[in-house]
């Protein structure tokens, strides 16, 4: 039940980002060892949670309505998902054509929180950077995922305050409806049989 609103890129990417915010809602919201905040980011690429493959890497962060204080309210979720050209899999690369095992393919990272206050863990970052031949680069790319998730996050929050998060809610339920029906409408031309 979520709207995905996708820039030009890989549109795949929008599809399979869901199954990994509807787990972190379900299984981190409200748990206290992790739980979901302002300035939390979560970072995925197993795709037995969602996603395509090891070497596309996501970072999720929520958006929160802070309007009121004592209690922010979740209104939306940013991310962003990037091929990884390296992943620690058995052969240099973000592939490894000659895997045989789940083993074989690399890093593979559950759905975890690895950031608080837009700043990452460096415990974490750590043991990513430990699973693959290009710390450097995982690290680069961990940042630049953040970058851009905030600035969504920057632009959906002035969108709320400039009208109201009910409106950004609102447009977003719009557009998941509106897609639905839209979907809905075009399998019904398709030939019967």
């Amino acid at each position: 039940d979520l709207a995905i609103c996708s820039s030009s890129g890989v549109v795949v990417f929008a599809v399979v980002a869901t199954p990994i915010v509807k787990f972190i809602v379900k299984n981190w919201m409200d748990d206290p060892t992790v739980g979901v905040r302002p300035g939390d980011a979560f970072y995925h690429n197993d795709a037995r949670y969602g996603g395509v493959h090891n070497a596309d890497q996501s970072l999720f962060i929520p958006i929160f309505d802070r309007t009121d204080s004592d209690r922010p309210r979740l209104i939306a979720w940013a991310g962003a998902i990037i091929h990884e050209g390296e992943n620690g899999a058995k052969e240099p690369g973000g592939l490894s054509p000659s895997a045989l095992t789940p083993y074989d393919e690399g890093l593979r990272i559950a759905p975890m929180k690895v950031a608080e206050n837009y700043t990452f863990r460096r415990d974490i970052v750590n043991l990513f950077q430990n699973h693959v031949r290009d710390p450097l680069l995982q690290l680069m790319d961990m940042r630049a995922k953040m970058a851009g998730a905030k600035r969504i996050e920057e632009r959906v929050l002035q969108m709320a305050g400039e009208q109201s998060s009910e409106l950004v809610v609102a447009a977003l339920r719009h557009t998941l409806e509106s897609t639905e029906a839209e979907v809905h409408r075009r399998l019904a031309e398709f030939p019967d049989g």
